[in-house]
Order: C-alpha cells, then sequence, then structure tokens
C-alpha cells in the first residue's frame, strides 16, 4: 500500500512540475546567459557581479542607489553610500604561520571615514582556517568608527569553527551578519529591479540573476506551494513523502563526493597512473578527493618511501612544479604536500552538482560510468602530458 502512495506521490509531483517546467520554456526562463557561460557556480563571477551593482561608480550607472538598499537589507546605517569605495578581492598581507593575519577579502566596502562592511562569500567553497576571525581583527584595527562582516551563504548559514572562535563573544554577535542569497540578496536585487524601470538591459541582466539564484537555492515558491497543498489534504501522502525524504536522504551530496572520488582514485590505480612515475628518490602520485576547503581535487604528490606529507617545496622537486604551474588547468593551486592541485572539468566542487543530476548519477550506473569517463578523459591527458615533460628533464 506504501509504494502504491508513494508511487501516486512521485506521479502527481512530476506533473507539477512538468506543468511548471512548461511555463519556463514559454518564459524563455530556461536561457539563462550565467549558465549557459558557466558562470552559476563560480564564487568568484558572483562576487564580481554583486560588487559592480554594489559600486557608486559601477557601469549600471545608478550612483549609489544599489548600494543604499543593500545596506538597508543588512542593517548597515553607518556606510556613507555616496563616498563609497567597492574592491573586489582586496589583499590585506599574507596569511601568517598561526593564520591569525591576512587574507583576501571578497567585497570591501569603506567611506574613507572609518565606516565598513566585508562580505566574505561562500557558495561552495569550504572555510578557511581563522578566516572570519582574521577578516574580524582586521576590521577592528583598520575601521575605528564601525565595521561590519557580511558572511554570505546560499540559505545563511554560520561560519564553522574552523573559520570563527568567537562566535559567543559580543563582537561577533554585534558586528557579523548572516545574509543569505536564498532570501536576502533576492528582496535586495528585487527592489534594485524596481529602481530602474526604464533601463531594460539593466532590468533584464538582474532578472537573469535572480532566475540563477532562483536555480542555485532551488527556490520556486509556487510550485513548492502546491506541493504542500496535496501533501496537507491527504496523511497516508505525508507518510508517502517521508519515505521518499528517507530514500533521498540516502542519496546525499557527501555520498555522492565519496563514490565519485572514490571511484576515480580505483580508475588511477588500474590505469596504473595512481603511481605516475619515479623522480630521482620521490614518486609521483595522483590523488583524488573532495574537501570543506578546497573542494573537488585532482592533486600530483612527492612520496619519498613512507614519508608522504610536507615534501613538495623541496628545492629539487621545484621543475616538476613549473611545469604543472605552466599547464593550463582550472583553479591550479600548490602547496607543502601537493606540487600542484586543479578542478577537473572546472567543476568546483561536487555540491554543485545539481540534485536531480546527483540522483540520476547515483540510481543509474551507466550514467555514473559516463560522468567518471568525461573527468578521466581530461585527468588522464594531463598527468600523461605532465609524466611526459618531466621526464624529459636531466
Amino acid at each position: 500500500m506504501e509504494l502504491i502512495q508513494v508511487q501516486h506521490l512521485l506521479d502527481q509531483i512530476s506533473l507539477i512540475k512538468s506543468h511548471y517546467d512548461r511555463i519556463s520554456e514559454l518564459n524563455g526562463e530556461n536561457f539563462n546567459i550565467f549558465q549557459i557561460i558557466g558562470l552559476e557556480s563560480s564564487e568568484l563571477a558572483h562576487s564580481r557581479f554583486l560588487a559592480e551593482l554594489l559600486n557608486p561608480k559601477g557601469s549600471h550607472g545608478q550612483k549609489d542607489t544599489f548600494l543604499k538598499l543593500f545596506c538597508e537589507q543588512v542593517g548597515n546605517t553607518k556606510v556613507e553610500t555616496s563616498n563609497a569605495i567597492v574592491k573586489l578581492e582586496s589583499h590585506i598581507g599574507a596569511i601568517n604561520n598561526e593564520h591569525s593575519e591576512g587574507g583576501r577579502i571578497d567585497i570591501l566596502i569603506h567611506d574613507g571615514k572609518s565606516n565598513s562592511i566585508i562580505i566574505e562569500n561562500k557558495i561552495y567553497a569550504g572555510d578557511q582556517k581563522g578566516q572570519i576571525d582574521r577578516y574580524i581583527d582586521y576590521a577592528r584595527k583598520t575601521y575605528k568608527q564601525s565595521w561590519q562582516v557580511v558572511y554570505l551563504t546560499l540559505n545563511g548559514e554560520e561560519p564553522s569553527e574552523w573559520s570563527s572562535n568567537q562566535k559567543a563573544s559580543e563582537e561577533f554577535k554585534q558586528n557579523v551578519s548572516l545574509v543569505s542569497y536564498n532570501t536576502d540578496i533576492v528582496n535586495w536585487l528585487t527592489k534594485c529591479q524596481k529602481e530602474c524601470v526604464n533601463q531594460h538591459l539593466l532590468r533584464e541582466a538582474l532578472a537573469q540573476y535572480l532566475n540563477t539564484l532562483t536555480r542555485l537555492t532551488q527556490k520556486s515558491n509556487i510550485m513548492l506551494e502546491e506541493i504542500k497543498s496535496i501533501l496537507t489534504k491527504d496523511t497516508e501522502k505525508i507518510k508517502a513523502f517521508v519515505s521518499i525524504g528517507s530514500a533521498f536522504a540516502q542519496m546525499n551530496e557527501d555520498k555522492f563526493a565519496g563514490i565519485v572520488t572514490g571511484k576515480i582514485q580505483q580508475q588511477l590505480k588500474s590505469e596504473g597512473i595512481e603511481h605516475l612515475f619515479q623522480y630521482a628518490e620521490y614518486l609521483i602520485e595522483l590523488h583524488c578527493w573532495q574537501d570543506s576547503t578546497n573542494g573537488f581535487c585532482i592533486g600530483y604528490n612527492p612520496k619519498q618511501g613512507s614519508q608522504g606529507l610536507g615534501l613538495a617545496n623541496n628545492p629539487d622537486l621545484k621543475p616538476l612544479r613549473e611545469i604543472l604551474m605552466k599547464q593550463k588547468l582550472s583553479g591550479i593551486k600548490s602547496n607543502n604536500n601537493y606540487l600542484a592541485w586543479y578542478k577537473p572539468l572546472g567543476i568546483y566542487s561536487l555540491k554543485q552538482i545539481d540534485a536531480e543530476k546527483r540522483v540520476l548519477y547515483m540510481l543509474d550506473e551507466v550514467e555514473l560510468e559516463k560522468f567518471i569517463s568525461e573527468i578521466m578523459i581530461e585527468v588522464r591527458e594531463n598527468a600523461l602530458r605532465f609524466k611526459d615533460e618531466a621526464l624529459k628533464i636531466e
């Protein structure tokens, strides 16, 4: 009986979704420039767009109108918007060994009179060690009159303990604002749209961006309300919905990431490129992983005997790192453990794979293997090219 109810509920929800998909098609909402050019999940792209809107000297031509509305949305009454300067990726010094100073602020707004707003933009990237505490310390020392740290996430989440251990302090509570794309940014942009009714291109750009946020936050209130109305009319449908939810929970993002990275590492091993090549006394290994700090990564790790970490900065490995850093790899970085790591297919995080695709991959082994194969083509090509160039070094 329960399976019948589940099937019936799925059929009803499928009909509702098809109806709203058809409306989106007729309205042209499926054509989204941010998605088409691959910027939908790029945090830097979002920061650039927001910073341009917030800048009183921005190309939008609305002076400080948008910034005023933003300050109202986040409850800031101190920044003098007419004199405000907006900086993107503002460098505040090298990060020290204790992770207590330095970093790069996504968006910095200040008015030249010691009033500021620091925006840390988090869509899929994990927190960095001591990141929010570093920004708090910088703001406290630099902006004597007033400062505000805006922690911007999809749904208004708190920073992790890894990023801040001051969350219980009065200073944190008074000066750090948890702001969401889902509600705050959507509300702000909706107000901005009303201010540029006659600027058609600008208004449409805002509409496209709002549509992007709808996709990211999976927010479609009208459709959700219709689904809710079906559920509340029948307790059996509620039970079926709970069963569906339990099944869906077994296909969560972390489990999906574990499956994908595990299969890629297994593929690297079966193809004989997990242990890529020997360079002097170092074995160069290829690793695949996803973590909360760096996202989805393919990395080249040097190993010497039983030691597998902390070797990558050795001077005799510098030529290998130079080869890798010259390759055109998406999001390439390096540290003392890895000669370099990068983002295969430009996928910052496996969490950015939308829910429909994730479920399809987890239910259909053939579709999952196609996805893995697509990643492996790039990984294999880059690894073998690196190996060929590295072995030419005398």
